[in-house]
């Protein structure tokens, strides 16, 4: 598998991830009520980007990292 296939799958599941997120929040029932207030729309606005980068700076530092001036041959 391809790294650019492998990396554009991981951000359609966070992706998906944050429109279901997103449904939840505005289906939610009535009894889980949130106040409109500025500091609830800043959050409301900043935790899909947030999501996004703590995603990709964990899968960043889980990644094995790969040298492009090694060559496969000469290690065997």
């Amino acid at each position: 598998m391809d790294i650019i296939d492998y990396q554009i799958g991981f951000m359609i599941k966070v992706l998906g991830l944050l429109i279901v997120l997103s449904i939840v929040i505005k289906y939610r029932e009535e009894r889980v009520a949130i106040t409109p207030t500025t500091f609830n729309a800043i959050i409301g606005i900043a935790i899909s980007p947030l999501l996004m980068v703590c995603a990709l700076v964990w899968r960043l530092r889980n990644q094995p990292s790969i040298d492009p001036y090694i060559d496969k041959d000469s290690i065997r």
